[in-house]
């Protein structure tokens, strides 16, 4: 092979390549992070964490109905460094390049190292051309990081009764519940039906592959820690049941007294042109 083909099979090492995939994911993020406020839902989320650093509470003197993952670890980084628009954009370029490495890891585990390398580089592609997303800090963007961890975690395991890997996943699909509601609630759903289909098509395998307990239960305790620091708060403060009411019953029933659209209608595919 030529210098070249060589060069190119070196730098393609997943190691290696994967800290190259770092690196330009911070210079990207770094280049983009003066660029001014990407909406209403980047400015929503700074106003809310600036209200939690000053004693407020979500679901008390902050109406909301997204569940608060993000909002109250983007006041958590705030406490720490400073109320700074800074802190917050440098949050978001940690979350993409997580997304960016994570995404190629996945790659990995589908595709030829080569491949997967350029599945990598086409993510960074994303920056450019999904502005102000990957840029702007969204509360949605932690879930999005955590719902791709679930997926890697549950491509590479390829043993569901496997403890360690399936309480990863319970806590990754824990953590995109408490950071966007819809999100986790579709992915786990999605993880739930997806294990009871590979034991129905296994279940004439060896004994030991029978059991959809086992998966299942390790997939409910990680999703039981990620999920249970909120609950517990918000418990011990009186507002579980508005906690339940703000993130599970307004967003599915068209957000009551609001004008937003429901998380549940566009989950309703036959009704092609509803959606407006």
């Amino acid at each position: 092979p030529s210098y070249g083909a060589q060069l190119i099979e070196r730098l393609i090492q997943p190691r290696l390549f994967g800290g190259i995939l770092i690196a330009l994911t911070a210079i990207q993020s770094l280049w983009y992070a003066p660029y001014g406020l990407g909406g209403s839902d980047e400015g929503a989320l700074l106003a809310t964490a600036g209200r939690i650093l000053r004693g407020d509470v979500f679901y008390e003197s902050i109406d909301a109905y997204p569940f608060p993952g993000s909002h109250y670890l983007l006041a958590f980084a705030m406490s720490l460094f400073g109320e700074h628009l800074a802190v917050a954009r440098f949050l978001a370029g940690l979350i993409y390049g997580g997304i960016v490495v994570i995404l190629y890891a996945t790659a990995l585990e589908l595709l030829d190292r080569s491949r997967a390398a350029l599945f990598g580089i086409a993510l960074l592609g994303c920056k450019f051309l999904a502005w102000p997303a990957y840029t702007s800090s969204f509360y949605w963007d932690l879930s999005f990081l955590a719902a791709c961890v679930a997926v890697f975690l549950l491509l590479r395991s390829s043993d569901r009764s496997a403890r360690g890997p399936m309480i990863g996943v319970g806590a990754a699909v824990g953590i995109a519940f408490i950071s966007k509601q819809s999100l986790g609630i579709y992915l786990g759903l999605a993880i739930a039906l997806l294990l009871v289909l590979e034991w129905f098509l296994n279940r004439a395998g060896p004994r030991e592959n029978h059991s959809l307990l086992r998966p299942m239960g390790y997939l409910g305790l990680g999703f039981s820690l990620a999920a249970a620091p909120m609950i517990l708060y918000f418990a011990a403060k009186g507002l579980f049941p508005q906690m339940i009411y703000s993130g599970l019953i307004r967003p599915f029933t068209d957000y009551a007294e609001s004008s937003g659209i429901s998380f549940g209608k566009p989950l309703r595919w036959w009704e092609f042109g509803s959606l407006q």
